[in-house]
């Protein structure tokens, strides 16, 4: 469920790059891939704060751990 819900986050948002966690939980650090000039508003990053939130409480206890502190990125191939 954990990989599944994060690789929906990307599908839905296909600008995003990665994105980092805190090892606190409190801060989300975004990459997006856009036009030159063009710069995400807080929207983005609060939407990918509340798709992890939305993680967290629905899913078991260890998913908190498995989001701490850790890098997420879009694989391309």
């Amino acid at each position: 469920m954990f990989n599944s819900r994060i690789a929906a986050l990307f599908d839905e948002l296909p600008m995003l790059c990665g994105f980092t966690v805190s090892p606190d939980l409190e801060e989300v650090q975004i990459a997006v891939h856009t036009w030159p000039g063009w710069e995400p508003g807080r929207e983005l990053t609060d939407e990918v704060r509340a798709a992890l939130e939305d993680l967290i409480a629905d899913g078991p206890d260890e998913t908190t751990e498995q989001l701490r502190g850790r890098t997420f990125a879009r694989a391309i191939h």
